[in-house]
């Protein structure tokens, strides 16, 4: 529950709350300079890793999410497409990624999507000059979050192990919008302290 302009409105459970800046009083100093690093985490990755690779999990269309629409300026439901890939570190997942897209744009404005496959995304647009990445947000995810669930399914584990923190940034080329949401999962820590 919040109060908002003197009512007071109940936030559902699980609902994922993005702010501009992370609470860095929760976060150790290593993964605070990572969730705020604005170079591309494939390279930071790969550097720490001898066996760095991406696992695909889904690729094509899905449903969009509220606030996933406001931020790429689609109507409510709007079908989008999305890819989500485990970043790994030899056997071990260390991010859990999803993009999402417009479909009319995915095609147009962004060619490589479809044909990404096993390849970081992360290597396309660093590498595309066009491409003009905006500020983050930050959450913290609640253990009853879809996302938390989804991390967790991942995993192998039935609840969080520990607190998920995610970021996400839109990401312009031409007048595509693309949103990357990087979920930073517990056993990152092995690779970053």
């Amino acid at each position: 529950m919040r109060r908002v302009g003197g009512q007071v409105k109940h936030v559902p459970a699980g609902r994922v709350h993005w702010r501009a800046h992370v609470k860095q009083a929760h976060l150790k100093r290593a993964l605070w300079q990572w969730l705020a690093d604005p170079l591309s985490l494939t390279s930071k990755l790969e550097k720490r890793s001898l066996h760095f690779h991406v696992r695909l999990l889904h690729q094509g269309t899905a449903k969009s999410r509220p606030d996933e629409c406001k931020i790429l300026g689609l109507r409510l439901r709007t079908p989008v497409w999305e890819r989500q890939v485990l970043l790994c570190c030899g056997e071990k997942p260390v991010v859990f990624a999803r993009t999402v897209v417009s479909r009319n744009k995915a095609f147009a404005d962004w060619p490589y999507i479809r044909t990404l496959g096993q390849r970081p995304l992360g290597k396309w647009l660093f590498a595309d000059h066009g491409v003009i990445r905006e500020a983050f947000q930050f959450a913290e995810l609640p253990p009853a979050c879809p996302d938390a669930g989804t991390v967790c399914r991942f995993l192998g584990e039935k609840k969080a192990g520990g607190t998920v923190y995610a970021r996400r940034s839109l990401f312009r080329r031409h007048r595509g919008r693309l949103l990357v949401t990087e979920f930073f999962l517990p056993p990152i820590m092995q690779f970053i302290e």
